[in-house]
């Protein structure tokens, strides 16, 4: 029992610096790799980890890591950098939004005959 929590430990350290470094050679956030190693090494895929043996809830591993994490990335963005991202970012949120509303909404509206105005409105609670 002690050598499979072990064993688990040392896969999750080891596992998290390879994604990390993944992250860091592909030029993406590492957020992006460790949340596919989490994934794949879970109970839902490949099963090597189990969090339930190792005696540890995720809720409170989440609620420990999750605020550094997002403090470390705070400490670490450059705010000229999402200034600059600032006008492509509303842009593309808009439209998708938008998108979203209105692609609903025809969707509600034919095929089950609701009036365009709560059509649309129940797209814009959607999106």
């Amino acid at each position: 029992m002690q050598f499979e929590v072990l064993a688990q430990l040392a896969l999750i350290v080891v596992c998290g610096i390879v994604a990390a470094r993944a992250g860091q050679r592909l030029r993406i956030p590492a957020v992006i790799p460790l949340l596919l190693a989490g994934y794949l090494l879970g109970p839902d895929i490949l099963n090597l980890l189990k969090p339930a043996e190792l005696g540890i809830s995720l809720e409170l591993l989440a609620s420990l890591a999750v605020p550094i994490i997002l403090f470390y990335d705070g400490l670490k963005t450059d705010v000229r950098h999402l200034a600059s991202a600032l006008r492509p970012v509303a842009a593309i949120s808009t439209v998708a939004v938008l998108f979203t509303v209105f692609g609903i909404g025809a969707v509600a509206h034919f095929a089950f005959g609701l009036s365009w105005v709560f059509s649309l409105l129940l797209g814009a609670i959607l999106a």
